[in-house]
Order: C-alpha cells, then sequence, then structure tokens
C-alpha cells in the first residue's frame, strides 16, 4: 500500500502541476483575447470614421463638379436677365410706362422691384 500511496500522490503532484499550468495558460488566453477584441473594435471603429469621411468626400466632390457649375450658370442667367428686366424698366419709366411684372411673381417681389 505504501508504494500505491506514493504513486497516488505523484500522480496527484503531477495533476496538480498541470492544472496550474493551465490555469495560468487560460489566464493568458483570456487576457490575449481581450486584448484583441479591444483593438478589432478600434480597427472597425476606424472604418467607419474612414468611410463616414470618403462618403462626405465623394458628395463635396459631386457637388463641387456639378451643383456649383449649375448654380454659376444660373446666377449668370438671372444676372444678365435681371439686368436686362431693369434697363427695360427703367426706359419705360423714363417714357411714362412701366413694364409689368408676370403674374407668377408674388405681390411681395413686386413691390420689392417697384422699391
Amino acid at each position: 500500500m505504501n508504494e500505491v500511496g506514493k504513486i497516488f500522490e505523484a500522480s496527484q503532484q503531477i495533476t496538480s502541476v498541470f492544472s496550474n499550468v493551465a490555469t495560468i495558460m487560460g489566464v493568458i488566453l483570456i487576457v490575449i483575447a481581450v486584448i484583441e477584441f479591444k483593438n478589432n473594435r478600434k480597427k472597425v471603429f476606424r472604418e467607419g470614421e474612414q468611410l463616414l469621411v470618403q462618403n462626405s468626400i465623394n458628395v463635396l466632390k459631386t457637388f463641387n463638379e456639378s451643383i456649383l457649375p449649375q448654380i454659376e450658370e444660373v446666377k449668370k442667367t438671372y444676372t444678365s436677365n435681371f439686368k436686362l428686366i431693369r434697363k427695360t424698366n427703367e426706359n419705360k419709366i423714363d417714357s411714362g410706362q412701366r413694364l409689368e411684372m408676370s403674374p407668377n411673381i408674388s405681390k411681395n417681389q413686386q413691390t420689392l422691384e417697384k422699391r
């Protein structure tokens, strides 16, 4: 029995050592997993921010390439048409006749034009 007891104690010690090593390895793996999770979360957050920035750049590019030129074109057309209407109105005022505003212009705009 003495020998069996020694074998039993030795196996207990070996099992205890393996258990301690496994526990330490488990803790180390959990720490590594938490660090990896945090890094992946930061990476996903950065990718999301980069996507938002890229979308903003695309919107600004579209605005610059298509909308701004159209605004400038309308502005030039409006300015030249407005100058023509003003010059015509001034000529009509000088001759005693006022050019009637088109019916689709509101009364507030007509009042503003008269001022």
